[in-house]
C-alpha cells in the first residue's frame, strides 16, 4: 500500500468496523448494525478520508467492486451514495445535499462515482447545510457506500408511525414499481397504505399512478420506461408484501428505539432494506406532499 494510506480503505457491511460512523458514516454504519434485522444488500464503505486519487487507495476501490460484481447472482450494477458522518440522523439527514449515482457498471466507473461523491460532500452547498444543521461538527470527510443495486419490481418508502396521523394510531407505506428514483423525486403518484400499528390491518389503500417507473439501464444509469397497461392500474404490493413491510418497519422502530423512515425494494419476492433513519419533521412534509427529495440523484 502506498505508505501515505496506512488506514483500512474499505469496511463491508459485514465487518464491525463497519458500524462506526466515524469509519463508515451515517448510512453505511446504520445500515451495517441492521443487516442481522433485516435483508441488507451486499457492499461495503470506502472509509471517511479515503484518498482515492492515490493508485493503491484507486486499486482497492476497484478490486472491492470486482469482489462484490463476482458475487453468486450478482449484476453488474451498483449504487454509489453518500455516508457523512451524521448523515441520516435526526439532528440533520442531508437530503438532496450529496449526489447518488446508480447503475453503475465498471470498475472505472465506480471509482469515478466515488469520487464524485466525495467531491459532493465538499461542495459549498453541503458545507452551509452542515454549518446549519450540525455548526459543532466542522469540516468533515464524507464515507462512501458501494452497494449492490437491487433491480427491485417495487420501490417502498415507509414510516412507522403515519406523519399525518401524530397519535401514533398507524403507520404509512408508499410504493410504485421500479426502482425508488422516481418515489423518492416525486416524479410519481404512489400508492399509499395506512395500516394499523396494533394489528396490521390496512385501513386504507389508495392506487396512485403508474405512466412510467425508472429500471436500470444496461448502458449505465436508469431510464425511464413506460408501465404496460395491463398492470398500470394494480396496486404495487400485494396484501402479504403490505404485511411484511409493516412488519419491518415495526421491528426496525424497536431495535433502533425511535420512529422511522425506512427505504426498501422487493425484488424476486425479497424484501431489501436500503436505508433507515429517524422520522424528522422533514419526512412530514415528504408524506403530505408526495415529494420525497431525499439525494441529488445521478
Amino acid at each position: 500500500m502506498d505508505p501515505a494510506h496506512s488506514c483500512p480503505v474499505i469496511h463491508w457491511l459485514t465487518e464491525e468496523a463497519c458500524q462506526r460512523p466515524d469509519i463508515a458514516g451515517g448510512k453505511a454504519s446504520a445500515l451495517a448494525r441492521l443487516a442481522r434485522h433485516a435483508q441488507v444488500p451486499p457492499g461495503f464503505a470506502v472509509a471517511a478520508g479515503a484518498d482515492v486519487s492515490l493508485p493503491a487507495v484507486a486499486r482497492e476501490v476497484q478490486h472491492a467492486y470486482h469482489r462484490l460484481a463476482s458475487e453468486p447472482d450478482a449484476t453488474p450494477w451498483v449504487a454509489v451514495r453518500s455516508s457523512a458522518a451524521g448523515e441520516d440522523g435526526a439532528a440533520a439527514s442531508f437530503a438532496g445535499q450529496l449526489d447518488t449515482h446508480l447503475g453503475v457498471s465498471g470498475a472505472d466507473a465506480v471509482l469515478e462515482a466515488v469520487r464524485a461523491v466525495q467531491a459532493s460532500a465538499a461542495s459549498a452547498r453541503a458545507a452551509v447545510y452542515r454549518q446549519t444543521h450540525q455548526p459543532a461538527s466542522g469540516s468533515m470527510p464524507a464515507a462512501v457506500l458501494v452497494q449492490r443495486l437491487i433491480p427491485a419490481d417495487a420501490a417502498i418508502v415507509a414510516f412507522s408511525r403515519d406523519p399525518m396521523q401524530p397519535d401514533g394510531y398507524s403507520l404509512a407505506i408508499h410504493a410504485t414499481l421500479g426502482l425508488g428514483e422516481s418515489l423518492v423525486a416525486g416524479s410519481v403518484t404512489p400508492d399509499r397504505f395506512t395500516v394499523r400499528r396494533r394489528d396490521l390491518a390496512v385501513l386504507a389503500a389508495e392506487c396512485g399512478g403508474k405512466g412510467s417507473m425508472v429500471v436500470p439501464d444496461r448502458r449505465g444509469g436508469t431510464k425511464t420506461v413506460p408501465v404496460p397497461r395491463s398492470v398500470a392500474g394494480q396496486f404495487s404490493l400485494t396484501e402479504a408484501q403490505v404485511a411484511e413491510v409493516a412488519q419491518l418497519v415495526l421491528r426496525l422502530e424497536q431495535v433502533q428505539g425511535h420512529p422511522v423512515d425506512i427505504e426498501a425494494a422487493f425484488w424476486q419476492d425479497i424484501l431489501y432494506l436500503l436505508q433507515c433513519r429517524p422520522i424528522t419533521t422533514a419526512a412530514v412534509s415528504r408524506s403530505a406532499g408526495g415529494a420525497e427529495h431525499r439525494e441529488a440523484r445521478s
